[in-house]
């Protein structure tokens, strides 16, 4: 009993109630206090600080999601999904260079993540650097050909480039 106890009580245990709460309950406010109760053993258990930044950012608070996902790259820096999500957060602040650093690192340690790649194009066309988001849009849609938001922001690259009739290809 007192195995038992302890295990329903151990990091990894509230770590994973807190990731039912979160991604199959869809009850975000849940989950954090699970996670927090596991980053209370452990402050440097890195999977309940990038699924408290998920949480955070599912219940809008962009600035804390932000600040956990840091958080998490202090202690594991080459995590590419946190890196990523960090870049969407930056770019849903309108912190577009902070975006741009954080994706470009995200999609140098994983090359095809299509996430990434997508919303890195995403930010250039906001920069208006129509450019530069090609191709990586391009690369996007060649690993994933489904991805339809891939398709409309390479449509958007092509649009501000003036060049219509990829852009009606792309759309």
């Amino acid at each position: 009993d007192e195995l038992l106890e302890s295990d329903q009580q151990s990091q990894e245990t509230l770590y994973y109630r807190g990731t039912v709460e979160l991604y199959a309950q869809g009850n975000p406010q849940k989950a954090l206090t699970y996670f927090q109760q596991a980053l209370a053993k452990d402050p440097k258990f890195v999977p309940a600080l990038y699924d408290t930044a998920v949480a955070y950012r599912n219940i809008g608070d962009v600035e804390k999601a932000i600040e956990t996902y840091e958080k998490a790259l202090k202690i594991h820096p080459r995590f590419p999904e946190a890196l990523s999500n960090l870049g969407g957060q930056y770019f849903r602040s309108g912190k577009f260079q902070e975006a741009v650093q954080s994706l470009e690192k995200a999609v140098k340690i994983f090359p095809n993540f299509i996430q990434a790649l997508s919303n890195l194009g995403a930010v250039f066309n906001k920069l208006e650097l129509f450019e530069q988001a090609l191709p990586h849009l391009k690369k996007t849609v060649q690993v994933n050909p489904e991805f339809a938001i891939a398709h409309y922001n390479l449509g958007n690259a092509y649009f501000g480039l003036h060049q219509f009739q990829e852009a009606h290809t792309a759309f």
